[in-house]
């Protein structure tokens, strides 16, 4: 490659590279899918897991590049078209949350928790516009339920404590707690598998607690329903 012309060009050329490698690793992917090798695939699959985030990172600093003061608004609407998030509330008026993807991992997601909290800033601001009493949760419990792919191994579901959740907390409590101290709001995390990985976030009365926990064994594949919705697939619905 040729020397770079500016700091865009320069990070062009870091994406080529990291594209290129990234076409040969689900190449390698394919090989062992198509053989059968199906947990050598998964644990391959992290390292390309890396790469596509390294990949999103300099892409999302493009636009930067090119000086135009409105850069960040415009890649927050790109991204939140590629990630819609589901905000409203179950039959039983427990919040729910939505998201289609797997947080972050603590250690290597940071520049994954700089967009993905945009992206929520932006979605919690959308569907709460128009809502003038909105519930607020005090004696609460937060509930982060992570549902892998049903073909991943168990072996390769994240430990709960491996998981970045603290910035979704944050935003979740400033919409629909009265306060998020450890003597109001109690925290669970559980996993399942299902057809679609995807982090699911609700906020229920500590009293439902007993509730929740019989009602999961019994949830949808495609998740609970919502019987008041604010934002479906990244747009609001009334």
């Amino acid at each position: 490659m040729r020397k770079p012309r500016n700091e865009f060009h320069e990070a062009v050329q870091k994406g080529l590279k990291c594209a290129e490698k990234l076409v040969s690793d689900f190449e390698i992917l394919n090989s062992m899918c198509e053989s059968g090798q199906d947990i050598e695939a998964f644990q391959y699959s992290f390292g390309v897991h890396g790469r596509v985030c390294k990949l999103f990172k300099i892409s999302n600093y493009l636009p930067a590049f090119t000086g135009d003061s409105e850069a960040d608004k415009l890649v927050e609407e790109v991204l939140r078209e590629e990630i819609p998030i589901d905000i409203g509330y179950t039959k039983e008026g427990w919040f729910l949350m939505r998201m289609p993807l797997l947080l972050p991992k603590k250690e290597t997601g940071k520049g994954d928790v700089k967009h993905l909290r945009a992206i929520l800033g932006a979605s919690f601001k959308k569907a709460f516009a128009a809502e003038l009493d909105t519930v607020k949760f005090r004696e609460c419990t937060i509930i982060y339920r992570h549902v892998y792919d049903q073909a991943r191994p168990e072996r390769a579901w994240r430990d709960h404590d491996n998981i970045e959740i603290n910035f979704v907390t944050d935003m979740v409590a400033m919409y629909v707690m009265t306060d998020d101290a450890p003597y109001l709001c109690e925290h669970h995390y559980c996993s399942a598998a299902g057809t679609t990985e995807r982090t699911e976030v609700y906020v229920i009365p500590q009293a439902d607690m007993t509730a929740w926990l019989q009602q999961r064994e019994t949830f949808p594949d495609e998740g609970v329903k919502f019987e008041r919705i604010l934002l479906l697939d990244g747009k609001n619905h009334v």
